[in-house]
């Protein structure tokens, strides 16, 4: 698998919408107080953009 094959591409797509996808079902399940909550959610924001970077990038 190439950088510029299409299978790559494809693949980050499906991680992309996966990223997504479990951004928004785990939104309000992340356990603990306030504080606790806001290092995992900007986490899973991260992961969502630096995805959709990557797939822009191939």
């Amino acid at each position: 698998m190439e950088l510029t094959s299409t299978a790559f591409l494809v693949t980050l797509i499906g991680v992309t919408a996966l990223a997504m996808l479990a951004a928004l079902l785990l939104w309000n399940r992340v356990p603990g107080p306030d504080r606790a909550r806001w290092p995992a959610r900007v986490l899973m924001l991260g992961l969502c953009q630096l995805t959709a970077i990557c797939v822009v990038a191939t």
